[in-house]
């Protein structure tokens, strides 16, 4: 869990609970390859060149066209508590067909803050989402959550 860093937070020192839209979870998958935080998010909010079934309708030329897609928060929905969350399954079919889960025990390495300004954009009209300026929108490590056990 990772706290948004706000000027009248750390003035005020007031402690409250966070409910409601307040919060939010970031789901990240891990997988080969990745064993740390920034290497998890620069993957999720990596482009993606959508094509085939995945293209996406324009309501101008009626039409479906290949597009590039480029995920990013806006700025206005960065939620005070930030909850990252590491999917650490993936699942390989087995000879019969079935989808089987398997855990990946890939060790994670991450910090004590977080800087979402990478992802983060200012969407100024439906079509021009610019980006904010980098450090502006730093989380701070609040608490660490381990699981253990039986988990499917």
């Amino acid at each position: 869990v990772v706290e948004k860093d706000r000027r009248w937070v750390e003035k005020t020192h007031q402690h409250r609970s966070i409910t409601g839209h307040e919060k939010e979870y970031l789901m990240l998958e891990i997988e080969d390859g990745i064993g740390d935080l920034e290497s998890a998010m620069r993957k999720h909010f990596s482009k993606e060149l959508m094509t085939g079934d995945n293209r996406v309708w324009n309501e101008e030329t009626q039409c479906k066209e290949t597009v590039w897609k480029a995920p990013f928060v806006e700025e206005t929905s960065l939620p005070e508590v930030l909850v990252v969350q590491l999917k650490r399954f993936k699942y390989n079919m087995t000879y019969d067909g079935r989808m089987e889960p398997h855990k990946l025990n890939t060790k994670v390495e991450f910090g004590n803050t977080l800087d979402m300004s990478h992802y983060v954009r200012r969407q100024m009209n439906d079509f021009d989402a610019r980006p904010v300026a980098a450090g502006t929108h730093i989380y701070e490590l609040q608490g660490l959550v381990v699981h253990s056990g039986q988990t499917v």
